[in-house]
């Protein structure tokens, strides 16, 4: 199949409702627990990605049975088998790295291909190896092969991470919460996503016990989890911070979000009021942001800004008046996207590990390329103001991370084109 490319004209004014689909970053590691279960589980709002595809050709592949539709996954687990983790399309997925736990805990030793993902600065895997190793399990590495085992068993255990890494604290808690014994876990991440997790396995049967102020996790392992319920998942709050853009830069009249936990978004509901955003009760009101002075983002850990937003703050930051700065303290090196921007006639300074924008700039369309989904969504907000055709290639990217994304762009009045079916996926 050849390269998608997707075209949008601009600039765009916008205006409409639009519905946020479920947590990319929470569906992947609910689907990672599934080798824990030997039942049923159900899972609602499941986003219709490429990412979650993956996942689910992993879960195939160990006797894990499913059906889908309607944004509604059912996963029969009763046949699960063991097999080696080294596909080369779950190498690509980050997420897929959090099998292990639930294959650790579920047979005592997992083989698997060291993780890739977004290239977006170094991503090493070393907390999560070093948590482990404190719940009695050891890594060799062979190429680019890990070989997991148990080396001994542990049953009370507490470690300290030495950075809030939401995938090692993922980890951790999915390969701890059956077993025996009692673990503590310190200087955990605490983003939503964690929070919806523990939400998830706490329904199942797990003893869980989260102090986030604290950034502590405590965990009563138990022998067994079984689903009782259907789990329903929360909206993307990075697709709601999407479309809260998209009003701040196009919004000819309101854009009405709708579909994401205004709680997930507690982080970051004070900046975006202060720019004229209405969080009410069951929508979230974004319309052009007009003559702003600038500002200053820090993407830190939660509760701070999200690093995975920082891409899309850089085109807002083009509109605005005088300096204005991002700096990145989770992936100090995550500005390749700003080469990209720069074709559109976005410019900017990197000064150390943060970029200097002086605006207001204006844009113009050209041909650039989606190097990883913040990155290409990035490019399709700028596409949106500039003027002209830009064209957007390595849409795979895009599809990783944002249901229908030309379908609710064309419902807000976009003009934006792929050339290629809307069946691309699957």
């Amino acid at each position: 199949m050849a390269e998608e490319t997707l075209s949008i004209d601009g600039p765009a004014f916008l205006k409409g409702e639009v519905t946020v689909g479920g947590s990319k970053n929470l569906a992947l590691p609910l689907l990672a627990t599934a080798p824990l279960f030997s039942s049923k589980l159900v899972f609602r709002n499941v986003p219709n990605i490429l990412d979650v595809h993956i996942m689910l050709r992993a879960l195939s592949s160990m006797g894990i049975d499913f059906s889908w539709g309607g944004n509604k996954l059912e996963l029969d687990c009763s046949k699960l088998r063991y097999v080696d983790l080294i596909s080369p399309a779950l190498s690509e997925l980050r997420a897929s790295f959090l099998f292990v736990a639930s294959f650790l805990s579920r047979f005592g030793n997992a083989v698997i291909k060291k993780p890739g993902g977004d290239q977006i600065g170094e991503r090493p895997v070393d907390i999560h190896l070093e948590g482990l190793k404190s719940l009695g399990y050891e890594a060799n590495f062979e190429g680019d092969v890990i070989r997991f085992k148990r080396v001994r068993q542990v049953n009370d255990a507490e470690f300290i991470l030495k950075y809030p890494s939401v995938g090692a604290t993922e980890q951790l808690i999915i390969a701890s919460v059956t077993g025996s014994g009692s673990k503590v876990f310190r200087n955990i991440a605490t983003e939503p996503e964690v929070k919806h997790l523990i939400s998830w396995l706490s329904s199942c049967g797990g003893k869980i016990k989260f102090y986030p102020e604290q950034r502590v996790v405590e965990i009563e392992s138990v022998s067994s989890l079984s689903a009782q319920q259907a789990f329903f998942i929360p909206g993307d709050r990075i697709e709601g911070i999407t479309w809260i853009l998209t009003g701040l830069l196009c919004g000819n009249n309101e854009i009405w979000v709708k579909g994401v936990h205004h709680e997930d978004l507690n982080n970051v509901s004070g900046l975006f009021e202060s720019l004229g955003v209405q969080f009410q009760e069951d929508k979230i009101i974004s319309k052009r942001l007009n003559d702003f002075k600038n500002l200053n983002i820090i993407a830190e850990p939660y509760p701070g800004f999200p690093t995975d937003a920082q891409p899309l703050m850089a085109v807002l930051l083009s509109q605005g008046l005088g300096v204005g700065k991002i700096k990145d303290k989770v992936f100090p090196k995550r500005f390749a996207y700003l080469s990209e921007l720069s074709k559109l006639g976005l410019k900017f300074e990197l000064r150390e590990d943060t970029a200097i924008i002086v605006g207001p700039q204006k844009l113009k369309g050209n041909e650039v390329l989606a190097r990883d989904i913040r990155a290409g969504i990035a490019l399709v907000l700028a596409g949106l103001i500039a003027s002209g055709t830009t064209s957007i290639k390595q849409v795979n990217h895009l599809r990783r991370g944002y249901e229908l994304l030309e379908v609710k762009l064309l419902s807000l009045g976009a003009k934006i084109l792929s050339d290629q079916s809307l069946e691309y996926v699957f």
